[in-house]
């Protein structure tokens, strides 16, 4: 990112029917906890508030790596959500979202299928597809025909 934001939020993706449940262990620790927020509530009070929590349905056969215990997002996963999920990620849309993309295949070996196919479970995959294709720079788009 040029710009970086002023404020930071964890978000926790679990199974769809786990969602409820870990909201309220989150809750009952007292924690800052938001559960699956519209884009109004992000914007007037998730985002003003501290170490905000965002619990959500994880989409299914999204694409995480295990380290250690812990289940991490892929960068494709990332991208995909940043574009799909404006009303979370609404901070990083237009030129930042162009810069974001084209710093990570220029940067990053990325699985072009595996970012197409997770965004067609999102529903976004040619919108996707015609965004790298016009945005990102053609000398970083080496992973198209992966």
């Amino acid at each position: 990112m040029i710009h970086q934001p002023a404020r930071y939020f964890y978000l926790f993706e679990t199974e769809p029917d786990m969602v409820e449940t870990v909201f309220n262990l989150f809750k009952d620790s007292k924690q800052n906890v938001w559960l699956n927020p519209d884009g109004n509530t992000m914007q007037l009070y998730v985002l003003d508030s501290l170490d905000p929590i965002i619990v959500k349905p994880l989409v299914s056969r999204a694409p995480l790596i295990k380290t250690g215990t812990t289940m991490l997002p892929t960068l494709e996963k990332i991208l995909v959500d940043a574009w799909t999920e404006k009303k979370i990620f609404n901070f990083i849309q237009g030129e930042e979202l162009v810069n974001i993309f084209d710093f990570a295949f220029a940067h990053y070996a990325l699985s072009y299928s595996r970012l197409i196919g997770y965004a067609r479970r999102r529903g976004t995959d040619q919108e996707i597809d015609q965004f790298v294709r016009k945005t990102v720079q053609p000398q970083n788009r080496t992973f198209l025909n992966d």
